[in-house]
């Protein structure tokens, strides 16, 4: 499956910026979504320890053959607390 993904991220002199990217994931029809959830968080997790700037949120989407089959967002509170809008569940 292909996962698009926005990233809004501010630098360390405040100025705000929006990167667009793409990856491409292996998972399994009728998998265990709880897995494909978990695989995605950890992806996602190596990309913000990555990026050289402060990531401030994250809004995906996942495609298979072309069809949207995913999508979510992530976004920052505190310090280091990554909370999805929908459940206000700390991740």
């Amino acid at each position: 499956m292909e996962v698009k993904y926005l990233i809004h991220e501010e630098n360390k002199v405040g100025v705000e910026n929006v990167k667009e990217g793409s990856l491409f994931m292996w998972f399994k029809l009728g998998g265990d979504p709880d897995v494909l959830a978990d695989d995605i968080g950890k992806t996602f997790d190596r990309i913000v320890k990555l990026n050289k700037n402060e990531v401030l949120q994250i809004t995906f989407a996942a495609f298979f053959d072309g069809m949207e089959i995913l999508t979510g967002s992530l976004y920052r509170e505190g310090e280091g607390r990554w909370i999805t809008p929908i459940s206000e569940t700390i991740h």
